[in-house]
């Protein structure tokens, strides 16, 4: 059972996102009317979209060609900042200095603090550099979508006359998010989403307290995404280099330095630094992936959303809308009546 706290929580959230759904289903229902009284407004929308579709999807090949280009400048930043990051850990001064700031005496339990305080500055290094690029990332990934929405729509409705219409490129996009069992820096994109944002966050795993909100700060859930980067492989290069550093034998008068160097030899014996840039290159992999999947769902949904719009011109059937109008109706019935 769940704790009362967290049943609320949960409860407004499956609420919140019933409403979103709700008020999706109030602008399919609208256009549905609309397609009954101003049908020749819906036809020169379809002039037009028929007209500029070759040129629309050369720029949304150049587009996304482009975001390819960025998710690979941030996997290569990445990589260099993080390895920086390392050389000033990883060296001799930096590791005295924090054996002396911490007060870190010459024995055992100390030297097993220190090897797991160290550690923790790699794996705060590599997610802060992660989560900086992934919101770097998610503003080129709003640009990328509100051009894929203009260019495929917008534009095209304002010149016929038409106010709003159903297809809604953002979500297409992060629809594409859910079937993939991993999504990389788009999982801080995702987590400005809301409700929606925090569904896929829930699909990948993520701490449900932190997709929920509860006692954590609004990105929780893309920083938990994040924390996970390297799983094994990080906790490996911690384990061996405790296990190296277990026979330690502290000896009078300068040990700072020896522990120091031992430290940085277990490292170097791991090959850390090459297995932290691995476990990087693949996360930026994963966004990739992750980009192409979701651009490839936005582009069949929008090609869905044409296909849908010609039948409902060429085969113009009052019957059949309205009967679209009442199917609409009753999902958001029952999205507004789910029993919680």
């Amino acid at each position: 059972m769940l704790p009362s706290q967290v049943e609320r929580k949960a409860k407004d959230f499956v609420k919140d996102y019933a409403k979103s759904a709700g008020i999706s289903l109030d602008n399919d229902i609208e256009d549905y009317n609309r397609m009954l009284s101003e049908k020749e407004k819906y036809e020169h929308l379809l002039n037009e979209i028929n007209k500029s579709e070759p040129a629309r999807r050369n720029s949304g090949q150049n587009d996304r060609i482009n975001v390819s280009k960025k998710i690979d400048e941030f996997r290569k930043d990445s990589i260099s900042e993080f390895a920086e990051k390392y050389e000033t850990i990883i060296s001799v001064d930096s590791i005295v200095n924090i054996i002396k700031t911490k007060g870190f005496k010459k024995k055992k339990e100390d030297v097993q603090l220190l090897s797991n305080y160290v550690n923790s500055l790699l794996e705060d290094a590599i997610q802060t550099v992660l989560k900086q690029k992934s919101e770097d990332l998610s503003s080129v990934i709003d640009k990328y979508i509100s051009g894929f929405q203009r260019s495929t729509l917008s534009e095209k409705a304002e010149k016929v006359g038409i106010s709003s219409v159903p297809f809604n490129a953002t979500r297409a996009f992060a629809a594409g998010l859910t079937g993939l069992a991993t999504i990389g820096g788009l999982a801080f994109w995702a987590s400005t989403l809301g409700n929606l944002g925090a569904y896929i966050l829930l699909a990948k795993g993520v701490s449900l307290l932190a997709a929920l909100g509860i006692s954590v700060g609004g990105t929780a859930a893309a920083a938990s995404a994040i924390a996970t980067i390297g799983g094994p492989v990080v906790l490996g290069i911690a384990l061996a280099v405790m296990a190296a550093l277990a026979a330690f034998a502290i000896f009078s008068g300068g040990w700072e330095k020896s522990l120091a160097k031992k430290l940085i030899k277990a490292y170097d014996d791991q090959d850390a630094l090459m297995k932290y840039k691995k476990a990087i290159n693949s996360f930026w992999e994963d966004t990739q992936k992750a980009f192409d999947a979701s651009s490839d769902n936005m582009e069949k949904e929008w090609e869905e959303y044409v296909e849908n719009l010609r039948g409902m011109i060429e085969n113009y059937n009052v019957d059949d809308i309205v009967r679209r109008i009442n199917a609409a109706r009753e999902i958001k019935s029952f999205f507004a009546n789910i029993p919680l």
